[in-house]
């Protein structure tokens, strides 16, 4: 029987269907014209695949017969039929049930555990959990020699390694980003000089940066610099064009690389701990704070990107910013680079300046859009009579 590449959600069987099948119509899900190869084959490339992540107990589980057998640590054996379904989900949503789906690929029904089983916890739950104490630390016992604890700076050299090798990018000559400023009535904000980084003695606490060091906050497009002023109806906001003049080596929390256990790129370790700790970091950088305790929630940030700054990453260097997800803009990217007033210039051939002052737009607002939705019953009493 044919399955297709729309049978599956995960990128690496997709990608094996459409190298090794032909066109045809699928017996599982329907779909025609379609990158179509036989179960039993694509089975045999899942099992492969799970090898690397699942082993027979017998090769790594101490057996003691006076104990009642295996003596498993933390996750308990399974069997590939429960690993596809439940742990790695690579059925899609057109496979409503994968019961027969399941038969013909013929997975093995030999229970599994993982690989490593004696190592760190699988899900980055120990370095999503180095970051929590770091961040309740730095807040309450430590604030300026946290980051060379012992505690922590072993965990911060493995993570500036793990930045390092999958979220470095570069943004050329050319690149556009954006700085918006709420325009008070009866001022015009149309020079550099107004919409460039804050001097030093005007530089306020922001996500990444303490009060007094100044760095340049901007998006990638202009609608989100809109958004991440947080304007009201009836204000005036002016957005400041500014492109690259040269290379910024950046690290990017916005498009952290998935992990398949089917593709050709699969790494054991950044799947297990990085990955999942990185989404975690990444939605953590990103996520707003009440007004009334930036003071304190953004300690935590502010000290990882002071290490950023001063230390770069082990093979990239330098790291000039780092791009995050907005909080305010769905799709949006707002980005920090490690510089003040100086990193931004009118003058083309400004020696040192590191953007180009475009020019600006004013836009007025005319209203402000909130979607929203009902997150569960109505509580009892409340409803209408």
């Amino acid at each position: 029987m044919l399955c297709c590449r729309e049978c599956f959600r995960d990128r690496g069987i997709r990608l094996y269907v459409e190298k090794y099948g032909s066109i045809g119509k699928c017996d599982f899900c329907g779909s025609e014209d379609v990158e179509t190869a036989l179960a039993s084959e694509v089975g045999e490339f899942i099992e492969d695949c799970l090898g690397r992540m699942y082993e027979d107990p017998a090769e790594s589980t101490p057996y003691e017969s006076r104990e009642g057998g295996y003596q498993f640590v933390g996750e308990q054996p399974t069997d590939y039929d429960e690993v596809v379904c439940w742990e790695r989900e690579i059925f899609s949503h057109l496979i409503d049930d994968p019961t027969d789906l399941l038969e013909a690929l013929g997975l093995s029904t030999d229970q599994v555990v993982r690989i490593d089983q004696f190592g760190p916890l699988s899900g980055g739950r120990e370095q999503i959990e180095t970051w929590e104490s770091f961040k309740r630390k730095v807040q309450s016992e430590f604030r300026y020699t946290i980051l060379g604890s012992p505690d922590f700076q072993t965990f911060f050299d493995e993570i500036r390694s793990v930045l390092d090798r999958w979220t470095v990018v570069r943004w050329e000559p050319g690149a556009r980003i954006y700085r918006a400023r709420i325009t008070p009535p009866g001022v015009d904000y149309r020079r550099h000089d107004d919409l460039k980084a804050p001097p030093l003695e005007k530089a306020g606490q922001g996500r990444m940066n303490p009060k007094g060091i100044s760095f340049f906050y901007g998006t990638s497009d202009s609608q989100t610099a809109l958004q991440e002023v947080r304007p009201i109806r009836g204000d005036v906001v002016t957005v400041g064009t500014f492109t690259v003049l040269r290379p910024l080596k950046l690290v990017d929390l916005t498009t952290i690389p998935d992990s398949s256990l089917f593709a050709d790129d699969f790494n054991f370790d950044y799947d297990q701990y990085y990955w999942p700790f990185l989404l975690h970091f990444a939605a953590d950088i990103s996520r707003p704070v009440k007004s009334d305790r930036t003071d304190m929630d953004y300690l935590a940030t502010q000290a990882f990107v002071e290490l950023l700054k001063v230390h770069g990453l082990p093979a990239a260097g330098q790291i000039d910013g780092l791009i995050f997800s907005s909080s305010l803009h769905a799709k949006g990217k707002c980005l920090v680079l490690f510089g003040g007033p100086e990193i931004s210039a009118e003058e083309e051939d400004h020696p040192t300046a590191r953007l180009l002052f475009r020019g600006c737009e004013r836009y007025s607002v005319e209203s402000i859009d909130v979607v929203a939705k009902v997150m569960g019953d109505m509580a009892p009493g409340h409803g209408p009579t």
